[in-house]
């Protein structure tokens, strides 16, 4: 009989941030937290959050799942963040929170989309020992991870005439005055960038989407025989074709493709994710 099964909502201190996290551990039998051999880490996308996985929480008995520096409820930035900053806070919060429980704990990783850049480049660090620990990863499931560059011509316009109006000392008058033309010709409601607010995150973005995190992907072949990749056939975001190449390089690793699911494969068709999970 699993007991003391309730998901609990906590918060840690990292590098002056306030983070959010959720957990919940199954314990048996009245073992003690620190028996716990396994765990998932869900690693959410941007500008999503650690409730993004609430479907899939019933599925695994012990999980933790987090909200990154700026999304969900933990702080926001006070200085923009590269890809890096990420993998280095992960590093941290894995130390803080699952490690010092459990110095041979096993982690599984589920990642989407902006999640597996950050796992990616943290797998990278890892590979040069510049990150040291007993940290056991016994599975990688990979959903929607923009695995290339994908940005689109609008999209890269947009990116290099913000920084154009950023880099030069525009009156307020004109600014106020371009903006909603800029507006209206590069409008898409689906737009990571235009949805930002503040500049800390806009540049943020801009130093996350720069960054070619491909040639991270050697990283995987440690991990082949566990790794799964769960992809919307639909997915406009991280098209389908990415999932298949890494599939192709690693023909031990699984691939599952979500019929009538885009990039959220788990929220679309639940129950057909369910089976691969």
């Amino acid at each position: 009989m699993i007991k003391n099964n309730k998901i609990q909502q906590k918060e840690i201190i990292i590098n002056n941030l306030r983070i959010s996290y959720c957990e919940r551990y199954s314990k048996k039998n009245n073992d003690d937290i620190n028996s716990i051999k396994k765990i998932t880490l869900f690693l959410h996308g941007w500008g999503s959050n650690k409730e993004s996985f609430t479907r899939l929480f019933s599925l695994k008995e012990n999980f933790i799942s987090l909200d990154f520096p700026a999304f969900g409820k933990s702080s926001k930035l006070k200085k923009s963040y590269t890809l890096q900053d990420y993998s280095d806070f992960l590093h941290t919060f894995l130390e803080k929170v699952a490690v010092n429980r459990n110095k041979n704990i096993h982690i599984e990783f589920v990642v989407h989309s902006f999640g597996g850049r950050v796992l990616l480049k943290y797998l990278e660090n890892k590979s040069k020992n510049i990150y040291i620990n007993n940290l056991n990863i016994q599975n990688i499931v990979c959903i929607g991870v923009p695995f290339y560059r994908n940005l689109t011509k609008i999209q890269k316009l947009q990116i290099k005439f913000s920084e154009f109006l950023n880099k030069n000392k525009y009156t307020k008058y004109f600014k106020q005055a371009i903006s909603p033309i800029f507006t209206k010709l590069f409008n898409n409601k689906d737009s990571d960038y235009l949805a930002l607010s503040d500049n800390i995150m806009k540049k943020t973005f801009q130093n996350i989407v720069n960054e070619d995190v491909s040639i991270y992907l050697d990283n995987f072949k440690k991990y082949e025989e566990n790794l799964t990749l769960i992809w919307g056939e639909k997915d406009e975001s991280a098209p389908l074709y990415y999932a298949k190449n890494v599939h192709e390089k690693y023909p031990k690793s699984k691939l599952f493709i979500i019929k009538n699911a885009g990039h959220f494969p788990w929220i679309d068709n639940i129950e057909e994710f369910k089976k691969f999970l």
